[in-house]
């Protein structure tokens, strides 16, 4: 089974896949809509993307997807979302943090008390934030992920 889902690596929608599909052969896509657009598309045979959280609530580009394609919610995988601080130097030294949008609203607080002067740079998922750190390997920036990042970009975990 071929199945989208919002990329790249580590993100809790990959998560959420391989807890699906363990066998899954998954095909990472940019955005929500990219997801809603390679199943509609019938390049993949469903995709897997998040519609809600305890803390932020919905996410909006899925309800807008869902209103906007004609596909159908087949399945459903709870996802008990946990975050890292992850970086290459200690908490002090932060700077730059990245961020994916759900993440701050989750996260706000814990940012708000721990890295009140840290710039904010929004990214389109998890994976990505993990990437750009691993890519930067600079001491001043950091990320806030899923456990699943942490070990494929083979990240520090700063604070749980």
């Amino acid at each position: 089974m071929k199945i989208a889902t919002l990329g790249p690596e580590g993100t809790f929608s990959h998560e959420a896949v391989i807890k699906y599909e363990k066998n899954a052969e998954i095909s990472f896509a940019g955005t929500v809509m990219d997801v809603f657009e390679s199943v509609a598309n019938g390049k993949t045979d469903c995709g897997v993307v998040p519609i809600e959280n305890s803390i932020a609530g919905t996410v909006g580009q899925t309800l807008d997807c869902l209103m906007e394609f004609k596909l159908k919610i087949k399945g459903e995988e709870i996802l008990p979302i946990s975050h890292n601080l992850v970086g290459f130097g200690e908490i002090k030294d932060i700077k730059t943090l990245y961020l994916h949008p759900q993440t701050y609203e989750q996260c706000e607080l814990f940012i708000k008390k721990s890295l009140p002067k840290a710039e904010i740079i929004q990214t389109s998922s998890n994976g990505k934030s993990a990437e750009l750190l691993a890519k930067s390997k600079d001491k001043t920036k950091s990320a806030i992920i899923p456990k699943i990042a942490v070990d494929l970009y083979n990240l520090k975990i700063l604070q749980k």
